[in-house]
């Protein structure tokens, strides 16, 4: 299983961290469903920042990243952003 890995801007930095933000400023969460730019979209499948793990993606696999959340697409697979931007949008809460 590939898994991709995004850096863009460090949004934990606006409200001194507690956890990754949109590009409107809300809290990303597990199972919302979330835009990440260049048309690719999908469900964030763990939160480290949060401490948020599905069934599927256990904390114990995969804390070894340190921070950010995972995303699950169609189009490319799993996409690990560490850190969000302006193009990280949630399209639908959990």
């Amino acid at each position: 299983m590939a898994v991709y890995s995004v850096s863009v801007r460090k949004a934990t930095e606006v409200f001194g961290g507690g956890g990754m933000l949109d590009a409107k400023g809300r809290l990303i969460r597990l199972g919302n469903r979330v835009s990440i730019g260049n048309g690719l979209d999908g469900v964030v499948v763990f939160s480290i920042d949060t401490d948020e793990f599905s069934t599927e993606f256990p904390k114990d696999k995969w804390v070894y990243l340190g921070r950010g959340i995972m995303v699950e697409t169609e189009r490319v697979g799993l996409v690990h952003l560490g850190e969000t931007g302006e193009d990280v949008e949630i399209i639908l809460s959990a």
